[in-house]
Order: structure tokens, then sequence, then C-alpha cells
């Protein structure tokens, strides 16, 4: 199982154009999308579950899955992302259609997301015999059998059905309603079962292939594969020297492996050189000059020799990848490290309960900024006196629509807060009575 995106906002598959331009271009939906969540559960034998909707808005409708393949669900929330609660209405999907239960148990890989570590849902999971097992962190794009053939098939396929939707709408924007038509008519062309077990069989999850990953693939993690502080401060005291008295070294003055000899002293002192008898027995006298060449070749065939039984010497030894520092553990803040592990299993569920249960929320003061520490008050709709009143003391506030200021608005004019950044906009410019009101902004993001 794994989430992906779908965007309003597709990137043009292909381009009919007469030959000989250079500048071709295609019209798109709009110059900023929303982002949709799609989750997808596959097996190994080429199966799949209907697909599980995220939408971006504050409660769900079922008219927002109009058009969705058969057996969809769907969720929302003011990200659009998966949540808790919302994987745990994805787990009861999920158990509808495979029909797992104790006596015919399943095995669930996904990743360590936040939201997939939810306490109620490994329960309920549990319950019905499914087995959840994570994948080591920062390695699902190898180990993850969606992203490998699936991901990458549906984006292709859901850019050329929006292209056809621009054609056949001219003149109007996508919207997140029609992300769910759109899926259906790219979802069959890219999860087929050819797809599906060819994704499994390249992460080498099944057939279970534990080869099928070489040595160079883990190469690019040796730069950032770094120890924590405390593990490098341990290291440095193990290389610290110690008082220990140092072994004798035994003065050797025979040359070694991969030096070279100085062979002018050969000729120019009758004493470095080496004897006849040592060499080779005496056979006759020979004349200097021979001799001389004679003992230059033996002993340039002995250094040759010695070369060769050295160990030969590799470019990361003479030119190592640059290493990263050590990885600084002050900041409380940061999410925890996860491994892979069975995640249903009684020792590593309880102590995420533990971990979820002892964790407090921490507050993010502004620097400097007394005003900003005192609550601010939720209003709907504010007037020009009311809100010239709150902003006396605040910078200039400008329209998130027509970017008009606030003291050159109109007597009369109504000004509405947004609900998520706490921004302002002209009522006029709004033209819709929202009970929660989000801007422009929020709502492309």
């Amino acid at each position: 199982m794994d989430e992906t995106g779908i965007t309003t906002v597709q990137k043009p598959d292909r381009i009919v154009a007469r030959r000989g331009f250079k500048q071709v271009g295609r019209i798109t939906s709009q110059e900023r999308g929303t982002l949709v969540t799609l989750a997808i559960a596959v097996n190994a034998i080429g199966n799949s579950i209907p697909p599980y909707f995220i939408f971006p808005r504050v409660n769900f409708r079922e008219h927002m899955l109009s058009g969705a393949p058969p057996g969809s669900a769907g969720a929302a929330n003011q990200s659009g992302w998966m949540k808790k609660e919302h994987f745990l209405h994805w787990c009861q999907h999920f158990v509808k259609h495979t029909g797992c239960s104790k006596e015919r148990p399943v095995l669930l890989l996904l990743d360590n997301h936040d939201s997939h570590l939810s306490i109620d849902s490994l329960d309920y999971l549990k319950e019905n015999g499914v087995t959840v097992l994570s994948f080591p962190p920062h390695y699902s794009h190898e180990l993850q059998p969606l992203d490998r053939s699936v991901y990458g098939h549906l984006k292709k396929y859901v850019n050329t059905a929006c292209d056809g939707w621009i054609t056949s709408h001219p003149g109007s924007s996508m919207t997140i309603y029609d992300v769910p038509k759109i899926v259906a008519v790219a979802l069959p062309s890219a999860i087929t079962p050819k797809n599906i077990t060819a994704a499994f069989k390249v992460s080498g999850v099944y057939p279970f292939n534990e080869c099928v990953f070489s040595e160079d693939e883990f190469l690019p993690s040796y730069a950032t594969d770094r120890p924590l502080i405390e593990q490098a401060k341990d290291d440095e005291i193990d290389r610290k020297p110690n008082n220990s008295p140092k072994p004798e070294i035994s003065q050797d003055t025979s040359p070694q492996p991969g030096t070279s000899r100085d062979y002018s002293e050969i000729l120019n002192a009758d004493s470095s050189m080496p004897k006849t008898s040592e060499i080779n027995p005496p056979l006759e006298e020979k004349t200097p000059e021979k001799q001389i060449t004679k003992n230059i070749n033996i002993l340039a065939k002995k250094d040759t020799e010695l070369n060769t039984q050295k160990k030969t010497v590799s470019p990361f030894e003479l030119k190592p990848l640059p290493k990263a520092p050590p990885r600084k553990n002050e900041n409380k803040g940061t999410r925890k490290r996860r491994h892979t592990e069975i995640l249903t299993d009684t020792p590593i569920k309880e102590a995420l309960r533990d971990e979820q249960t002892k964790k407090v929320p921490i507050r993010k003061e502004l620097k400097n900024n007394k005003e900003n520490k005192k609550q601010n008050k939720k209003k709907k709709n504010v007037n020009k006196k009311q809100l010239a009143e709150e902003s006396s003391d605040e910078d200039e506030c400008l329209c998130a629509y027509c970017l008009d200021t606030f003291t050159n608005s109109r007597p009369g004019e109504e000004w509405i807060r947004c609900f998520s950044c706490s921004g302002w906009a002209l009522k006029e410019c709004v033209g819709e009575d929202n009970a929660p009101f989000y801007c422009i902004n929020c709502m492309s993001e």
C-alpha cells in the first residue's frame, strides 16, 4: 500500500504540431493546482482493491466520488493528506475488499509514515488477521512495488486523460471533483497484472530475491550515512593513543615492497655492490662493466617481484568520497528515526503506544513579538471600524484577491478574515458566504 498525489494541473503528454515549429505549447487547466491524495493497495498476483481518495475539504460528501471507479471510498481534511483517522477508515476499506481474517491472514507492506503508526489502526488490523511490515527508511523508492512500476504509468495516463478533458471542455478549469473521473479513465491502463507482478519482481519482494540489489546501489548513501554525535565522540576516544608502552620496532634495512633502489650507489661504490657469490656461484671472471650491469638487472628483477606482491591500491584509497559531519542530536523536536519492523507485534505496538501517550505538543512562540502572544479571536465578518481598531498597531493589510489596501477602502465595505492563515479579503471580492472562509492562497495550497 502506498499513497500518491493527483493534481488538477497536468503535464502535457504529446503535442501535435506542424514540422519545423520550435515553440509549441499546450493549455493547462490553471496556474497552480490542488492536490488530491490517492491510496492504492495491490498484491503479488496482480490484483488490486478500489482506490481511496482524500480531498482537501473540511467535510466529505458522497458527491465528491461521482464518476470514481466502482467500490471507491474517500475522506476529506483541510490539507488533503493522509492522517491517522483516515488511515483507520482505509483499513476498514482494505479489510472489506480483501476478506482477510485470522483464518486467512494477510501481510501488508507499507512505509513508516506517521499516519500509518496509529494504534487504533494497528489494533484493528491485528484483530482481522493482518500483519503490518514497514519498509526501511529512505529506501521505499527501491523496495516499494507501487513506486517502481505502477505509479509512473499512472501519472503518464493521468496526464493523457487530463489533456483529453481540457480538449473536451474548452474554457473550463479542472477542479478536484473531476479528479475521480480522470482516475477512472487512467487507472485500468496503469494497474494491470503485468505491471503489478513486474513491480513485485523488480523490488525483490515476490519472488523473494535478496540479491536483487547490487553493491553499487548502496554507494550513494555513503556520503550521508553519518553516525550520531554520541557515536562520533566514542570513536574519537577509541582513536586516542593510550599510555601503554609501545612495542619495539626492529630496524630492518632491507628494501620494502614498492620502494626503488638507488642504482647510482652500485655504480659509484664497490662496497654497496652485492658479492658475486651471493648472486650466483662463480663461473668465470667477468669485466667490471659486465658485472655491474648484471647486478643492476638482478636487483631490478627482485624489486619487480616485491612490487607485484603488494596489495592493489584503489582510487577510493587515493581520494575517498567526502563524508558528511556527524549528525547533531541537540534538537528535541525532530522526529524519531524509524526502522523496518513488524508494527502489529505486541512489543512494537506497545512502544508506539507509550511514545504517543507521552508525546507533549511543543508550542512555537514568535521572537520579540509581544502582541502575537495574545489569543486571536475568531471573527467571521468585521466592518471597517472594528478592523481599524484591531489593526491600528499592525502593518497595512491587503485584500488577498484585488490587493487593495485597507486605508483605501470605501466607507461601509466589509472585510473577512481567512480561517486558515488569518489574512483579510474584501467581502465583495469573495462573493460567497462560506461559514469557514478560506482565501485563494490557502485553497491553492
